[in-house]
C-alpha cells in the first residue's frame, strides 16, 4: 500500500457522543462517518464517549473526529469532564488532525475555555443554513456553503486560541480552528448527512422528540428539496484535513 510505504497513519478515531439506541445500533454513526471522509470502514475506529471509552495514545491516530449529540454541553453529564479532558490533550498534538462537529464543536469550546449556550432565539435550529467563509483566511473552501444545521446550543464565544473561518445567520462561530496548533476544526453543521437522510430520519425524531413542531419540520424539508446542499465539498475537505498533508489552513498558530 502506497500510505503504508510513506509510513503515513490514516486511521481515524471517532469519538461516539450519541448513546441513543436510533442512532447507535448497527454501527450507523461510524459508518455514516466512515462514508462521509470516504475511509474504508476498518480505519475507522469506534470510541463510545457517553461510556468514558477514549483513546489512549492520540498519537497513533491520524485524525479524530468527535461527533453530535442529543445531549447538550451544558448538561453536565458524568462523561463529559472526561471527554472535555481527551479534548485538551488532543490540543497537545500538532500532527493529529481533529474534526468536532455540532455538538462536538460545543465540547471543543467548553474545554478550551469558550463558551457555550442555548441558540439566542431560544428555538432549535433545523434548516439549510447559508455558511459565509472568509476566504482570506482559509482559502480551500469557496466563499459561501449550503450545509444542513440542527443544533440547540451554539458556541457564543470561541476560545481563546481559536481562529474564526466563517459564520451564519444562525451561528456567528459556524465554523473555525481551536488550540494553540489550530490542529482542532470545528465546525456547527452536519456535513456528514445528506438531504434525504434528514427528511427520512432527522425530521420526524425532532418531532418526536419535541425539539420541533411539525410545521417548522416540513417547513425544514421544504429548504432542504430546494436544491442541493454542499456536504460534499466540506466533506471533500475533512477527508484532506484528517488523512492528507497537503492540506494546510493558512492560519496563524503559537508554536
Amino acid at each position: 500500500m502506497a500510505d503504508e510505504m510513506m509510513g503515513v497513519a490514516k486511521r481515524v478515531a471517532y469519538i461516539q457522543a450519541e448513546d441513543s439506541p436510533k442512532w447507535t445500533t448497527d454501527d450507523f454513526l461510524r459508518k455514516i462517518w466512515a462514508q462521509a471522509v470516504d475511509l474504508p470502514l476498518g480505519e475507522v475506529e469506534l470510541f463510545q464517549a457517553t461510556a468514558g471509552i477514549l483513546p489512549q495514545d492520540i498519537g497513533a491516530f491520524a485524525g479524530v473526529v468527535i461527533g453530535g449529540s442529543r445531549h447538550n454541553v451544558t448538561d453536565g453529564l458524568a462523561w463529559m469532564p472526561g471527554l472535555f479532558d481527551f479534548i485538551r490533550r488532543c490540543a497537545e498534538y500538532p500532527a493529529v488532525r481533529v474534526v468536532a462537529v455540532c455538538f462536538g464543536c460545543q465540547a471543543v469550546a467548553a474545554a478550551l475555555d469558550g463558551e457555550v449556550g442555548f441558540n439566542p432565539t431560544g428555538k432549535f435550529r433545523y434548516t439549510r443554513e447559508r455558511i459565509r467563509v472568509d476566504t482570506a483566511t482559509w482559502d480551500v473552501l469557496p466563499k459561501e456553503l449550503s450545509l444542513m444545521v440542527a443544533h440547540g446550543q451554539q458556541v457564543t464565544r470561541r476560545p481563546p486560541e481559536s481562529t474564526l473561518v466563517a459564520d451564519s445567520h444562525g451561528s456567528p462561530n459556524e465554523l473555525f480552528f481551536a488550540g494553540k496548533h489550530r490542529n482542532i476544526l470545528c465546525c456547527q453543521s452536519h456535513p456528514e448527512f445528506d438531504p434525504e437522510h434528514c427528511i427520512d430520519n432527522i425530521s420526524p425524531a425532532l418531532v418526536k422528540s419535541g425539539l420541533l413542531s411539525a410545521a417548522d419540520a416540513r417547513a425544514a424539508d421544504l429548504a432542504f428539496q430546494a436544491g442541493p446542499l454542499d456536504s460534499h465539498i466540506l466533506r471533500s475537505v475533512l477527508r484532506m484535513w484528517l488523512v492528507e498533508d497537503h492540506v494546510v489552513p493558512r492560519i496563524p498558530c503559537d508554536f
